[in-house]
């Protein structure tokens, strides 16, 4: 977390005094130091976590690999070659250029660290000198006709062994830098390769079910192990090289006698899918296979049953029983072993295991958890067991960090101590630190608690509801718990909420867990105490839901193009409006909640009456969908966004121009619109705040486009419909320029240009060609349009598009509402205030989208990159040290 910014100043050290974890020795010593800072109120950890560093990796790694020193990783799969990085920062330290990309065969160390190598699908191999950067082999000296499956050094790091999909084995000499040995003792693809430990001999496995044990000096085959009636997929030697053992598609288990090659034992019975993994242990008293998602560990020259050490079923038992006490019921009503026939996968896909070279440490990875198992632990606890047959898995071991990643790992490796794991998520590397305290079951239990998949503030600050992987949680802007709200098992799939203008309830809607119909319902919470009012159910398909200004009514869009009205705190069902639309994506309660406006999914906006649903007003801005609407007090300016970026001015009841477009469709090569996302009026209407799903904030001058006047000449200015100061940190037009005359407008402008998202792009007017630009949109658009009772079409304003006053940087996230001056560089980390710096924020600390930042009253709320943590700030007693230069937000 703090070794960049520590390593570019080392006076950053106190910036990161605050992010220190409650109990650990950095915080407790500097305490003092924090007086007059922002503190953390909710959202740190205990302790470190043991993921020590985490480094994007840009590309797509199929496997990683711990050089001998432990300092250097290398990793292949994700481009021709390999990648160097440093072990302590984590820094990308070279580039091995290769002759491909490697799909099927890991990348390798030798023993000594001293070299590095890679098999491609082309059939070439490289070898690199580590120190260097050199390599050791010309591929013109021989290539294998097929892709290499598998590499293996020997002990002493003089030989390197790749086995092919074309059924040979080729053995090189570093120390001549030439091919010594080509074998083709086989008849199918080489699975499997590992050199003895007193490196006389190289065994191989393949397709064609044998094991073979070839001379390494002559090159001559030793013997031939037959038995197995399927492919072999992994082998290995005892540490007296006196046996080895090899595991099978056929779902067993052989230890061969390497002098005679006679099969000393088969262990089968507990395996019911392919063995992709064993291992003798160092002492040569146990043996452990893998197979699909189960960990057996074999006592040799014993009969009796293998101790099962892990499951996943088991797994996900325990996992269970700190799941809501419904949920925990209806789970353990299955038995572990038909949890686990339904985890389990068919072609026996391994849980990714990797051994320490002294082999007392297994380490392995199944979906986004991350697992270390102590062998000494191991055979400890194995004297325990008086049944193995029926007993259940003897390792309780709870993973280093669950759930944490947001994508399942792919890769590992372990380092030749085994004090650190590095793991591969798709997009970044990871590396663990396994000397750390484990953390218990209870902390796993609370750290799933904590795990935040979205939330959503009052617009009061008072309070936050937030959903959690395993429930619903009301928060107090300090991050006090004040209640988990009852939500009857509707948890999983699509979910959502919405919170009323004056903050009086919460609605949260979610698809129904245990419905066949996949029906929907709406939970009302009152936002002082998360006690539920109503519940609406047996909805389908929810787009959107909206209330009344004072919460008298609520309404529901669907996707079947229904909307929905229920009286507060009732619950009665006061309409149900069929538009005939595909869906309603957007709606808004005009004031007087007689009318209701709609956006639906082909782009209309519709003022429909809630009594009756008869259709006031429509008119078709764009053929996107309406992804956004916002209406002025006095219900005669609207302003509707769409999922093509496309910015809409409409004035309903205006005798002439009634519709003028602020911004034109995004017209990028980008597969991903930048659609509109949100809109707020600032206070006086002269002006409006847009953000675009990218997070950018623009300002737009909304006094070319009025039309109406009033007595005297003078233009009616409106007041926004929830009356709150305007968003993205831009000041409104002071109430005193309000009715002021065209000079002291412009000296109101220019005070906007002057605020940090205006100095963020050119406040300049629209050129020419983007004018013409919306001007022919608009004629394009709407030269069909008509109403659906047969009257003229409205009238489009052909006039030049109105100012663009400001545009924020993407790299900036405003508060989710724009109701506040504080804003955050995602980039940079730093916390502004106005234009004033405040705090810096470490990487995992900064906001995950535009929508992921909460600041009222100098309280900030950050749902962080990790996607899991949501932390809260308080900065009172910073901003009582600083001069106010700027209004309080």
């Amino acid at each position: 977390m703090f070794f960049d910014p520590i390593q570019q100043a080392a006076l950053q050290v106190y910036y990161t005094i605050p992010y220190a974890p409650k109990h650990v020795q950095l915080r407790t010593t500097y305490q003092r130091e924090l007086a007059n800072k922002f503190t953390i109120t909710s959202g740190l950890d205990d302790l470190w976590s043991p993921c020590v560093r985490s480094v994007l990796a840009g590309n797509a790694i199929k496997s990683l690999a711990v050089s001998a020193s432990g300092r250097l990783i290398a990793s292949a799969g994700g481009t021709p070659g390999v990648q160097m990085w440093d072990l302590l920062t984590g820094r990308n330290v070279g580039h091995f250029t290769g002759g491909g990309i490697s799909s099927l065969c890991p990348v390798m160390f030798s023993p000594s660290g001293d070299y590095v190598a890679v098999g491609y699908d082309t059939g070439e191999m490289n070898v690199w000198d580590v120190a260097t950067g050199q390599q050791l082999f010309d591929p013109n000296q021989g290539t294998h006709q097929a892709p290499v499956t598998v590499l293996a050094f020997s002990w002493n790091s003089f030989f390197v062994a790749s086995g092919s999909t074309d059924a040979t084995v080729y053995i090189w000499d570093i120390s001549t830098r030439s091919l010594r040995h080509s074998l083709a003792y086989h008849e199918g693809p080489v699975r499997c390769l590992l050199f003895s430990f007193n490196d006389s001999l190289i065994a191989s496995g393949s397709d064609d079910a044998l094991v073979i044990t070839s001379n390494i000096k002559s090159g001559q085959q030793v013997r031939k192990m037959k038995g197995h009636s399927a492919k072999i997929n992994s082998i290995s030697f005892s540490t007296d090289s006196s046996s080895i053992a090899s595991g099978s598609d056929d779902q067993a288990v052989r230890l061969w006698d390497i002098r005679t090659g006679v099969c000393l034992r088969t262990y089968t019975g507990s395996h019911k899918k392919p063995v992709k993994h064993v291992w003798i242990t160092t002492d040569n008293k146990f043996l452990v296979s893998v197979c699909d998602m189960n960990i057996y560990m074999w006592k040799l020259g014993s009969r009796k049953s293998p101790q099962h050490i892990w499951s996943v079923d088991h797994f996900f038992q325990r996992l269970a029983i700190m799941f809501p006490a419904w949920y925990a019921k209806l789970v353990r009503l299955f038995p572990p072993k038909l949890v686990g026939r339904f985890l389990e996968t068919d072609d026996g896909t391994p849980l990714c295991p990797v051994f320490s070279p002294n082999r007392d440490v297994l380490g392995f990875i199944y979906q986004s958890f991350c697992f270390s198992l102590d062998y000494s632990v191991i055979t400890q606890r194995q004297s325990r067991i008086r049944n193995p047959l029926t007993s259940s898995p003897t390792l309780d071991e709870t993973p280093l960090l669950p759930g944490e990643s947001s994508e399942p790992f792919t890769a590992i490796a372990m380092a030749p101590d085994s004090t650190q794991l590095i793991t591969f998520d798709g997009s970044a590397i990871q590396i663990w630190n396994t000397t750390l305290p484990r953390t218990s079951w209870k902390d796993i239990e609370v750290n799933m608690k904590k795990s935040v998949e979205g939330f959503w503030p009052a617009p009061d600050g008072r309070s936050l509801l937030v959903k959690q992987f395993i429930g619903l949680s009301l928060f107090t802007s300090a991050g006090t718990l004040i209640k988990e709200p009852e939500t009857g098992g509707d948890n999983l799939g699509k979910v959502g909420a919405s919170v009323s203008p004056n903050s009086k309830y919460y609605a949260y809607w979610a698809e129904y867990t245990w419905n066949i119909d996949q029906s929907f319902s709406i939970h009302i919470y009152e936002t002082a105490t998360g006690v539920r009012l109503k519940r609406l159910p047996g909805l389908f398909k929810i787009e959107c839901v909206t209330f009344s200004a004072e919460s008298e009514f609520v309404a529901c869009g669907h996707g079947d193009g229904i909307i929905q009205v229920w009286d507060l705190p009732s619950g009665l069902c006061k309409a149900n409006i069929n538009t005939g639309h595909a869906a309603i994506t957007s709606l808004a309660f005009i004031p007087g909640n007689t009318t209701l406006i709609s956006g639906s999914e082909e782009g209309y906006v519709e003022i429909r009456l809630v009594e009756n649903g008869d259709n006031l007003h429509q008119v078709q801005c764009a053929t996107a969908k309406v992804s956004a609407l916002a209406i002025t007090t006095e219900s005669s300016l609207i302003v509707v966004g769409h999922a093509d970026g496309s910015l809409y001015l409409w004035d309903p009841p205006a005798a002439k121009v009634n519709l003028h477009c602020l911004s034109p469709k995004d017209t990028s090569d980008s597969t991903s619109l930048d659609g509109v996302d949100l809109i707020k009026f600032t206070d006086n209407c002269r002006s409006i705040n847009s953000r675009s799903k990218k997070g950018i904030i623009s300002t737009w001058d909304l006094s070319p486009c009025l039309a109406e006047y009033g007595e005297g000449g003078k233009k009616v200015l409106l007041k926004a419909v929830d009356g709150r100061a305007p968003g993205s940190g831009i000041p409104a037009l002071p109430d005193n320029l309000s009715n002021s005359n065209s000079s002291d407008e412009s000296a109101a402008l220019d005070a906007l240009d002057a605020t940090p998202a205006g100095r963020a792009e050119s406040g300049s007017t629209l050129s020419e060609s983007s004018a013409s630009e919306c001007a022919e949109f608009q004629s394009k658009a709407f030269e069909s349009t008509t109403t659906t009772d047969g009257s003229a079409p409205p009238i489009i304003s052909t006039s030049p598009c109105p100012h663009l006053l400001s545009r924020s940087d993407s790299n900036i996230v405003y508060d989710m509402y724009l109701s506040s001056t504080y804003s955050v560089n995602c980039q940079e980390g730093w916390v502004y205030r106005g234009s004033r710096r405040m705090m810096w924020l470490p990487d995992e600390f900064r906001p995950a989208s535009p929508t992921s930042f909460s600041a009222i009253d100098d309280r900030l709320v950050i749902f962080t990159k990790t996607g899991t943590r949501l932390v809260f700030f308080d900065l009172r007693s910073m901003v009582g040290t600083i001069p106010r230069s700027w209004p309080r937000p």
